[in-house]
């Protein structure tokens, strides 16, 4: 007996695929696909395609912002608009901090004054505490 095909075709029905396939598209349009933007400023936002709305905003670095975008996109379950605008938050302070760095830094470089040193220096010191804290914070939140 040669025939070309030994196998039998598997059967399936097109319509129960049809129905599993709409729901997996509905599931992915509630979640919602997040796409990164650079704003005028410089920073970084997280946007929802779907809406146009901002999802998270101010956040320093491409690298993190492409983070955020992934876990955002990668999620099974929408996280709360309070969650989002605290990590909002907390990427506006971690932005000024790090520039709040960068300018003790400088005037550290540049200062003879040992006073105004050591004010800077602990200025300095609190500011790199705060940015570990506000660090560990957003990993946690996101």
């Amino acid at each position: 007996m040669a025939t070309s095909h030994i196998r039998k075709k598997p059967s399936f029905d097109s319509r129960h695929m049809a129905k599993k396939l709409d729901t997996m598209l509905d599931s992915v349009i509630q979640r919602g696909i997040y796409v990164v933007q650079q704003n005028p400023e410089g920073y970084y936002t997280v946007s929802n395609i779907n809406n146009s709305q901002v999802a998270v905003e101010w956040i320093p670095s491409k690298k993190q912002a492409q983070a955020v975008c992934s876990n955002l996109n990668s999620r099974r379950y929408m996280p709360g608009r309070e969650r989002l605008r605290e990590a909002s938050l907390k990427f506006r302070r971690y932005s000024r901090l790090s520039n709040d760095c960068i300018q003790y830094i400088h005037v550290l470089d540049n200062t003879d004054d040992t006073v105004l040193r050591m004010a800077i220096t602990a200025r300095l010191q609190h500011a790199r505490a705060v940015l570990e804290q506000i660090t560990r914070s957003l990993a946690s939140l996101m």
